[in-house]
């Protein structure tokens, strides 16, 4: 019985992932100090969905640095996918909220 291919978008290392450990926090420290979950740190930082901006803010303001440091992985996504905008947009994909 073949299985079919989970397709995850090929990432580097995330750039939240990268900064946060850098800094020496968990996932559940960032996430606790950003008033979020640690499965959605979990998420983003292995490609499982796409963060809305202000979710890469709040990240950005624990871990003292710039949103654009955050984003940077995130500008070479196929359409329809990628950063979810305040209003949505219409190639923005949505973000799984946990």
């Amino acid at each position: 019985m073949s299985h079919p291919e989970v397709n995850h978008r090929p990432r580097t290392a995330s750039p939240l992932r990268m900064r946060r450990v850098e800094l020496g926090l968990t996932q559940a420290e960032l996430a606790s100090a950003a008033g979020r979950s640690r499965e959605q740190v979990s998420r983003i930082e292995t490609g499982l969905c796409d963060p809305h901006v202000s979710t890469l803010r709040a990240y950005a303001g624990v871990l003292d640095c710039d949103v654009t440091e955050l984003v940077e992985a995130y500008n070479d996504h196929e359409p329809g996918t990628g950063l979810v905008g305040k209003d949505g947009g219409a190639d923005a994909a949505t973000e799984h909220r946990v």
